[in-house]
């Protein structure tokens, strides 16, 4: 015993000592775990890398809205804008926006730069820059100025790649982002996946974006806007860089508004307001997920005839047994796992992470009576409409109450309005005309209107009746469908021979034309708005963008009108 505790505590000298036996390999590396395998301690997985169309398609909403506003033809849409698309996917793949604040998932920054061109193109349509140009000088530069506030919201934020990240793939290489798009980068290696490294109280600058802006926008867009005025790529750059000169800037104030409503509105929605993470059970995000995919799909309207959502000043309203037997067919669609399928046991999930409110007495219900019904109806009241408006849908207008809004039978009547959303995205210039709620819109009756979709002869714009009537231009008239484009034409005869012009004239914001008028032509006047909407020709705030109607005085009477936009306008001939 002695000699081995001896043996022990002074080992044999290295020239005495037995040979050691030869060392066993250690085990080759683990590879990276797949996704979803659970791991405790949890790793960083990094972001998988895709193909830049992979990350286009998964923001078609933002696209559509894009193209929709663009009102541009397929061609130049795909050089003016989808190019641009295209580049920055490509050049930022799936990097988030930002670790824990604003849009922090794989591909925000994508979701982020895409949302701030769209909104900033959107309030900039209210907004004139050349104001002291001459008429044809303004015709050339306006559409150059709204293209450059597309372009510096898409790019005002890309510093955060540079300044706030380090990205790095599975072998430590540091992504060289001034030189190479991380697609391209990744493929050098052959990477399937990189990892981002945050930056700790960063100092980097926002003009930092401005060296993308050409690798983002292209040459050719960039000298697009420089023929336009020698004035539009500074200011964009300095709006896009941050930089506030002693003359205000029409392009950065919008950039600059824009820009935090957005952000703000994102936090609004992320999972971290509405439930704590847990292994197994985090349902909200699915729930709120599915709640915003029957609004997107157009299932779900708001304040309309038999609405899931009703929308007023006491708050945002879901008629409950209904909505929730839909978002239990769209959670099954999307193969979700794990969920209960009673609607009160996601009613309880819901109202404990705070997504509903409930009244004073501790009851989930609220019974109302929409505009027009004549019974209650049981509904849950959002505690914050933001968590749904907060997807960027378009605004709606709130009713002018709901008749009989109660928390429950026994509960008081709601007297204080819930936290209404965030001050819309708007510019700063003023609406001429009187905004309204969107009055239904006086249809003729089914015997008087030929069917619109069929192309509802319209007499008098026929060439046979009368040849030298005028046209709108055919690049013009080539995103109009067939009887659309005649109800245009005689618009467009009627304002250059001064006939009705009680019903149509000239305004700020473009061509207004009575809403009663254009009943008169025998079209479904439904279907008509739908299509001038969806071809980009009608005027709406940035604030309330599906809006189609509006109440503008004009020879002393308040019309309903719509309103063809200034660009659209001009080329079809209706403002010289």
């Amino acid at each position: 015993m002695l000699k081995r505790l001896l043996a022990f505590a002074f080992p044999a000298s290295s020239a005495t000592a037995a040979a050691p036996a030869a060392e066993k390999p250690l085990p080759p590396a683990r590879r990276p775990v797949a996704p979803g395998v659970p791991v405790y301690p949890p790793i960083d997985q990094g972001v998988i890398r895709v193909e830049p169309q992979a990350v286009i398609d998964s923001q078609t909403d933002l696209l559509r809205r894009i193209r929709l506003l663009a009102g541009t033809d397929d061609a130049d849409f795909e050089r003016r804008y989808f190019s641009v698309i295209r580049r920055l996917a490509n050049h930022i793949q799936l990097l988030p926006a930002s670790e824990t604040d604003t849009h922090p998932g794989p591909g925000g920054l994508f979701r982020l730069a895409l949302e701030l061109a769209f909104f900033s193109a959107q309030a900039a349509e209210s907004v004139v820059f050349a104001g002291r140009a001459t008429a044809e000088d303004r015709r050339r530069e306006e559409p150059r100025w709204r293209y450059a506030t597309f372009l510096a919201g898409m790019c005002c934020e890309l510093h955060r790649c540079v300044t706030a990240m380090q990205v790095v793939d599975v072998t430590g290489r540091v992504w060289p982002a001034f030189n190479l798009p991380i697609s391209e980068w990744l493929a050098q290696s052959d990477s399937d996946r990189y990892f981002v490294r945050w930056s700790t109280g960063s100092t980097g600058s926002m003009a930092t974006a401005g060296l993308l802006v050409e690798k983002i926008a292209g040459g050719g867009n960039l000298q697009y806007l420089q023929d336009g005025s020698l004035r539009i790529v500074p200011s964009m750059m300095d709006a896009i860089a941050g930089v506030r000169s002693h003359e205000k800037s029409a392009l950065a104030d919008v950039i600059d508004r824009i820009r935090d409503k957005v952000i703000h509105r994102d936090k609004s929605i992320q999972p971290a307001q509405y439930g704590k993470l847990s292994v197994g059970s985090h349902l909200e995000p699915h729930l709120l997920d599915a709640m915003r995919q029957l609004m997107t799909s157009g299932k779900w309207v708001v304040n309309e005839k038999k609405s899931r959502l009703w929308y007023s000043k006491a708050g945002l309203f879901l008629v409950w047994r209904t909505a929730a037997k839909e978002m239990l067919e769209v959670l099954a669609r999307n193969s979700v796992q794990g969920v209960p399928q009673d609607a009160q046991t996601l009613l309880d999930i819901l109202l404990a992470a705070n997504v509903f409110a409930i009244d004073n007495d501790g009851s989930p219900y609220w019974m109302i009576i929409p505009p027009g019904g004549k019974s209650e109806l049981p509904a849950e009241r959002f505690a914050n409409p933001m968590t749904l408006f907060g997807t960027l849908l378009d605004e709606v207008t709130p009713v002018e109450g709901l008749d009989g809004v109660t928390a429950s039978p026994k509960a008081p009547i709601v007297t204080e309005a819930a936290e209404p959303p965030a001050e819309p995205l708007a510019a700063a210039t003023t609406s001429q005309p009187e905004e309204a709620a969107q009055p239904a819109a006086p249809a003729p009756s089914a015997a008087a209107a030929p069917s619109f979709a069929a192309g509802a002869a319209i007499p008098e714009v026929e060439d046979g009746d009368n040849p030298q009537a005028a046209k709108i231009p055919t690049a013009v008239a080539a995103t109009l469908r067939p009887a659309t484009r005649e109800v245009m034409n005689a618009i467009l005869n009627e304002h250059l021979t001064k006939s009705n012009r009680d019903k149509m004239g000239k305004m700020e914001h473009g061509f207004a034309i009575s809403i009663e008028h254009l009943a008169s032509y025998g079209v479904e006047l439904e279907e008509l708005l739908k299509q001038l909407y969806e071809a980009g020709w009608l005027y709406s705030p940035p604030e309330k963008p599906a809006k189609k109607v509006h109440q503008y005085v004009l020879n002393n009477r308040k019309l309903d009108v719509v309103i063809i936009r200034n660009i659209q306008a001009k080329d079809a001939g209706l403002i010289q």
